[in-house]
Order: C-alpha cells, then sequence, then structure tokens
C-alpha cells in the first residue's frame, strides 16, 4: 500500500518543482465557462483502439488492438458502445445509464469477467466524461496551460488546459492511492463540436494503457 500512495504523492512532489505562477482570474473564467459548454450534443463514434498490457516491467508490453463504436451524450452521462477484434472477435459490450455501468465481456483475453468488466467501464467513464474541473479547485498557471487541482483527503485530481485553445490536454486522477492518467490531443471540429482525435488512458494499478483514436464523429441519431 505504502508504494501504491507513493505513485499518487509522485506525481505532487514534482508539480511543486514546477514552475507555476498565478492564474489570471479572465483566463480562468474563460477556460471554465468553454469546458463546460463545448460538450453538450450526444453524438456517435467510430473509433479504433489499442490495448497496452504490461503487468511487470520484466515482461515485454502485449498489444491488442480493435475497432469500436460508441453513442455518447456528454448531457446526461449516458453511453452505449461495442468493440470488436479482427483475431478474436467482440470484446466486450459496454453501457452506461444514469451512472450505473454495465459490461458483457465476450472475451477472455481480459481474465476475470467481473473484475475485467468493472475497470473497463470505469475507464471509458473517464475518457468520455468528467471533462470539467470542480469548483473548488485551486488553479495555478503552468507555461501556456492551466492547472485545476483539488484534494479529498488522500484523493486528488488534476486537469490541464490550454490557455489560448481552452481545450483539456490531459487529467490525473488519484483515487484510492491509484493513479489514473488521461491526454487528450489532436483535436478536431465536426458538426457537433470539437473533440480530440487520440484519447489515452494509463491505469497504472492494472498496469495497461487503452488509447482511443476517433474515426468519425457525427450527431447522435
Amino acid at each position: 500500500m505504502k508504494s501504491h500512495l507513493l505513485a499518487c504523492l509522485l506525481p505532487l512532489l514534482f508539480a511543486s518543482c514546477r514552475t507555476l505562477t498565478p492564474a489570471n482570474p479572465e483566463e480562468v473564467a474563460r477556460v471554465r465557462v468553454a469546458c463546460e459548454t463545448a460538450r453538450t450534443q450526444a453524438y456517435e463514434a467510430r473509433q479504433s483502439w489499442v490495448f497496452e498490457f504490461n503487468h511487470h516491467w520484466w515482461q515485454p508490453a502485449r498489444q491488442l488492438t480493435a475497432l469500436g463504436y460508441a453513442k455518447v451524450d456528454p448531457g446526461t452521462g449516458d453511453y452505449e458502445g461495442v468493440c470488436e477484434s479482427t483475431t478474436v472477435g467482440k470484446l466486450f459490450d459496454v453501457m452506461r445509464t444514469n451512472g450505473e455501468i454495465n459490461v458483457w465481456l465476450t472475451s477472455a483475453v481480459f481474465g476475470d469477467p467481473q473484475k475485467a468488466g468493472k475497470i473497463i467501464g470505469e475507464d471509458i467513464s473517464r475518457l468520455f466524461f468528467d471533462w470539467v474541473p470542480p469548483p473548488e479547485a485551486t488553479v495555478c498557471r503552468k507555461g501556456d496551460h492551466l492547472v485545476f487541482r483539488s484534494r479529498h483527503d488522500r484523493d486528488w485530481s488534476e486537469y490541464e488546459f490550454d490557455i489560448v485553445t481552452t481545450r483539456l490536454v490531459g487529467k490525473t486522477i488519484c483515487q484510492n492511492s491509484w493513479l489514473s492518467t488521461v491526454t487528450f490531443d489532436e483535436y478536431q471540429r465536426y458538426s457537433c463540436g470539437q473533440y480530440p482525435t487520440v484519447m489515452k488512458l494509463i491505469n497504472h494499478k492494472q498496469g495497461y494503457s487503452l488509447t482511443v483514436r476517433n474515426v468519425n464523429i457525427r450527431p447522435a441519431r
């Protein structure tokens, strides 16, 4: 447990060594307004998925590529999706309704269905939702980025936004002494809003990463 807690504390220690300056209130307000209003329309996305498993540093990483489809409603927090691999067939179906996540694993590549299903569902939720920092977050400026931080007991979160574009470029979540990091890159404008082409999540507890590339996004039918 000490090593897990250290993994969550290290980013905070490194952050204290970075050059941080007080945030401009006008910049903070502009970023907040932009991130709270940018994603409201339900959309559908065709995607490519790459899972990379590396449970132990002495073992070579194992990759699994797949194709995915997702229907996401940022307003309600609901989504549904399916992921299929060309080598092993359908991997899973996932659905989140009223905050409840259900995953139906159809492949044994992820191990224990109950445990793996919960992990996959929570990680996908971190990719699609929770793009707005808590209202009580403190804000600092780091170069051309604004960093929003909040803390509750040992759990903490950090959201990083580009000041010029007001886009979310990354977030870090430490929950129950475990760390997850998400990065967002290569934004494009679609008819239903601006979305990153590439989203990458690293689950440090489970020793795997998930890279999702949006091939096409359109308004939900």
